[in-house]
């Protein structure tokens, strides 16, 4: 139990500054846009 419970605040606080940091996820248009082409530069065939 204890274990679990330090795995669920770890990780809570590692997600935690990375969205205040970098951020979790994407833009809207990026989204949008697609991911292969706004991230790689490339398109899906």
């Amino acid at each position: 139990m204890i274990v679990a419970v330090w795995c669920a605040a770890a990780s809570f606080a590692i997600l935690f500054v990375i969205e205040k940091t970098i951020g979790l996820r994407v833009t809207r248009e990026a989204e949008i846009e697609g991911l292969d082409l706004n991230l790689h530069g490339e398109t899906v065939p």
